[in-house]
């Protein structure tokens, strides 16, 4: 779960959008003299949040896994003029109680256009760990890098939260809760989670979800999604978006209702077993019967919603 913290930080970092604007001509090229390097104990600490905050801030954190020990965090920052030297500052401390490690790299909340920083944030982790108890990363404008064998370590929980990010990892990201919410971007990954909440408000959502309950949203945009659940489990698949186009393709042994709305936009159902109770231009519902109907799930339920933009669901 978000500790009360985390979850401030995040809050607080989305008041910046206002101040927080492209670099436009503006080039980060000289290094700070402060590059930081801290390690601990992942026994310790199973949790990690890393921060990057600040006006005409670029940040890239990485996620890596080696041969290594201890948790290792590396740091590098680059500023546009001597004078931004100074304003980075970072922060790195640990609550036992809580069993998490936080790491924040803070720059000034408003600059003018002229002037930028960039931040290189690596974290290492070791390859002993295979499990963590969170991993929260919360940018303003930036990009989460996670290495192909960060597949290997499943989170109890993954949280992601920038203003300007394209988040596409690489690997598979494992978790029993994810949370992936990105203001002006795109979201493009395979998912495996218990749970899995993913919003954009301006910018695309594709991806594969292995999960019993999803939440995909978008405002401006289109969402295009591959879902598996355990028919022998509840599910919940909920699919929102005001303007754009909804694609979703469960696989056929779903058992459960469905539900599809919108006010301007085709709706179409596909797919063998499909029992259609409603079947209206703007409104589809029914259920997806595999197998015995006797065995339908009550349960499990699909909803497709849009105020503008074609609706498929499509059952394979």
């Amino acid at each position: 779960m978000l500790s009360d913290s985390g979850a401030h930080l995040l809050e607080s970092m989305v008041e910046q959008l206002r101040t927080s604007v492209g670099f436009g001509s503006c080039e980060p090229s000289i290094p700070g003299d402060r590059p930081s390097s801290i390690e601990y104990d992942p026994k310790e600490f199973p949790g990690l949040a890393v921060y990057a905050d600040g006006a005409n801030t670029y940040a890239k954190v990485e996620v890596k896994r080696e041969n290594v020990k201890q948790v290792k965090i590396d740091t590098k920052f680059y500023v546009s003029e001597e004078g931004l030297k100074d304003s980075v500052e970072i922060e790195s401390s640990g609550d036992k109680d809580k069993g998490l490690h936080t790491y924040k790299v803070k720059s000034p909340k408003v600059l003018l256009p002229s002037k930028c920083i960039r931040v290189e944030v690596v974290v290492t982790i070791p390859e002993s760990v295979t499990d963590m108890e969170e991993l929260q990363v919360g940018l303003i404008s930036g990009d989460l890098d996670l290495g192909k064998d960060v597949e290997e370590i499943r989170f109890q929980s993954f949280v992601f939260k920038a203003i300007n990010s394209d988040f596409r990892p690489e690997p598979t990201v494992k978790s029993e809760n994810t949370v992936v919410e990105v203001v002006h971007g795109s979201i493009e990954g395979v998912f495996h989670a218990e749970s899995a909440q993913v919003k954009v408000v301006n910018g695309d959502i594709c991806g594969k979800f292995d999960v019993q309950k999803l939440e995909v949203a978008v405002a401006n945009g289109n969402i295009k999604a591959c879902v598996k659940v355990d028919p022998e489990e509840e599910s919940s698949v909920t699919a929102k978006t005001v303007r754009g186009d909804i694609k979703l393709r469960v696989t056929e042994d779903f058992q459960g209702s469905f539900r599809l709305a919108n006010f301007v936009g085709d709706t179409h159902v596909k797919g063998h077993d499909v029992e259609l109770e409603v079947d209206k231009d703007h409104q589809k519902t029914g259920k997806h019967i595999s197998g015995d109907e006797d065995d339908v799930s009550e349960r499990s339920s699909i909803k497709l919603e849009a105020i503008s933009g074609d609706l498929t669901l499509v059952f394979d």
